[in-house]
């Protein structure tokens, strides 16, 4: 017992090293990269997160709460993971870890998604994500995307790596699925050779749409398997799980749809009444990219629109959340000039800026502009040149997109701790 707390005690101060070192580090990066003003990487109206955000960051640090949940929501800048990798980690050194938060099987539905995780099954699942409308009309909830089956056999497995289960250990399981009520199939967590690895645990307020297992010995490696228990029961439909612990801290879920755009959260069947049931403190929201990428059908007005009534509607479904909006990246769009393609500025990434911080100061939210802290216009083509962005001026490497995230977190903390010096 007494080399286990050793072994705990070198964990925490070894996370505590690695956090100064990754502040000197960013520090040094951009002083390599002049065209990034990170002088401009403030929480713009950030008094709001004064009466609503910080108390319960404080009241964590203080023992006077168990956990506080952040939701970032997005489109393809956010589904890989680069940018909510560093935030997690870097919030979790501070506040304390209460889990990794949503996952989803990404490979089995046939995409991409973060690189902590894999995950695999053996049967083939039909996928569906919110920003495509084609090809089945399968419904989308908590994580934009969506699998499905009809065999009562087939497991969903999952696979972390062990040091990020001993830094992230997972004592609970929130599944979220369509009802059995709707002849969806029951669900059992297994190891790999069928054991049980947790008991289903419930009670009478509990979503008939979520199903949590008190989680046995932190597996790294578990198995959602479908069960049939009754006869009515024909298909699976699986949105996406929370693996969490009872650890005082923050639990910080990543949700990114490639090609989404604001309204495509809106119409997600079971979205909002799966985000409400996961409770979160703060949601960020993190997209607007592909609504200027089609800029030829874009209507500034419909856009406003789109994003009023998606806050809106998390307002009254999130009652307990406060909604941060994070200004679009700049990203360029490609023209042919003589049989090859050439890069330009998009005119209409302005245009949705501008569209974004008015709806963020006509509801009286904070917001972080990434776009100016890039550099303003143009600044995509000086992130492409130093090697941060692909070749389409669209998304940007891992390490440009976690400079995102390191600079988004330290904002925050700016703001926090600028609080925690007025409210002593």
């Amino acid at each position: 017992m007494r080399s286990y707390f050793l072994f705990i005690l070198l964990l925490i101060a070894m996370l505590q090293l690695s956090a100064q070192q990754d502040s000197s580090s960013l520090q040094s990066l951009l002083s390599r990269f002049p065209f990034i003003k990170s002088e401009l990487s403030v929480i713009h109206n950030d008094s709001i997160l004064y009466s609503t955000l910080f108390p319960k960051l404080k009241q964590l640090q203080n023992g006077q709460k168990r956990q506080v949940s952040i939701a970032h929501i997005g489109d393809s800048h956010i589904q890989a993971g680069h940018i909510t990798d560093p935030l997690r980690k870097n919030f979790q050194n501070s506040f304390g870890n209460s889990g990794r938060g949503l996952i989803f099987p990404y490979r089995v539905s046939k995409t991409n998604g973060p690189v902590d995780y894999s995950n695999s099954s053996n049967a083939a699942w039909l996928g569906k994500r919110n920003a495509y409308t084609g090809a089945n009309n399968l419904p989308t909830g908590i994580s934009g995307h969506t699998i499905y089956s009809t065999d009562s056999n087939a497991y969903v497995e999952f696979s972390f790596k062990p040091q990020d289960i001993i830094a992230s250990p997972i004592t609970k399981l929130t599944l979220f699925h369509n009802s059995w009520i709707d002849s969806n199939y029951d669900y059992k967590l297994v190891d790999t050779a069928g054991r049980l690895l947790g008991a289903e645990v419930g009670d009478t307020i509990t979503p008939e749409f979520v199903s949590q297992f008190m989680v046995y010995d932190n597996p790294n490696r578990f198995r959602i398997q479908n069960w049939r228990i009754r006869e009515m029961q024909n298909y699976s439909m699986i949105y996406g799980a929370i693996a969490s612990n009872d650890n005082p801290g923050v639990l910080y879920h990543s949700i990114g749809v490639n090609g989404a755009e604001f309204r495509h959260y809106l119409h997600g069947e079971h979205f909002m009444e799966q985000l409400a049931a996961a409770n979160p403190d703060l949601i960020i929201l993190d997209m607007g990219t592909n609504e200027a990428y089609n800029s030829k059908n874009f209507d500034a007005n419909v856009f406003y629109g789109q994003m009023d009534s998606l806050v809106t509607s998390i307002k009254a479904s999130c009652k307990n959340a406060t909604i941060l909006m994070s200004v679009l990246p700049e990203s360029y769009i490609g023209y042919r000039v003589k049989r090859r393609t050439a890069y330009k500025v998009n005119p209409a990434i302005a245009v949705v800026r501008d569209a974004q911080i008015l709806l963020a100061v006509q509801h009286n939210l904070p917001w972080y502009d990434w776009y100016a802290v890039m550099g303003g216009e143009a600044s995509m083509g000086k992130w492409h040149a130093a090697g941060m962005t692909d070749s389409r001026r669209v998304h940007f490497s891992k390490l440009g997109y976690s400079i995102h995230g390191e600079l988004l977190y330290r904002a925050l903390m700016d703001s926090y701790n600028n609080y925690l010096t007025s409210n002593p």
